[in-house]
């Protein structure tokens, strides 16, 4: 599986998300190898993948997609990476919590001069943002975080709002 993984990502068919353990910066500094998610090269394959009928897909209400969130994920990690430097090969990162029995996880983490931004992706309204808020208490060097989602900008205590289509601007 771990072969099939690497020609995989060689190929440019898929990128790593790496686990980010550390505080501090450069972000590459303080990661585990092993630990990992899979981000495709395309949104279209990802449906295919998770076995979506596109036509149903397109025409349901947004409480009957049950892998929006996913889409919403997958969707602006590629923007990170077509807005990127294309010279350089693409590196995400994300973050989640190694206590016993948390589910705490931030979708992608973002260097900006001396500190580190948290990036949540939400395909809808709600979400009580506890992860990123675990976050901003954890890592002292991260003052606010960013919600990108289906809504308009706005803000919400150390948290900045923007659009899902505002990805590409980090």
């Amino acid at each position: 599986m771990k072969a099939a993984r690497e020609m995989i990502r060689y190929a440019g068919l898929a990128d790593r998300v790496r686990h980010r353990v550390g505080q501090g910066i450069p972000l590459g500094a303080q990661v585990k190898p092993k630990r990992f998610k899979i981000l495709p090269f395309d949104i279209g394959i990802h449906q295919r993948v998770l076995g979506m009928d596109i036509p149903q897909h397109l025409t349901a209400s947004p409480t009957e997609l049950a892998h929006r969130g996913s889409l919403a994920e997958v969707f602006v990690g590629l923007e990170l990476i077509a807005s990127g430097n294309p010279a350089r090969q693409p590196q995400l990162y994300y973050w989640h919590r190694e206590a016993a029995s948390s589910s705490a996880e931030v979708d992608y983490l973002i260097q900006r001069n001396t500190g580190v931004v948290p990036l949540e992706s939400k395909a809808g309204r709600r979400g009580q943002m506890q992860s990123m808020y675990q976050f901003l208490d954890l890592h002292a060097q991260s003052s606010h975080g960013i919600r990108l989602s289906v809504e308009n900008f706005s803000c919400h205590a150390r948290v900045q709002v923007m659009p899902l289509y505002n990805a590409a601007k980090f």
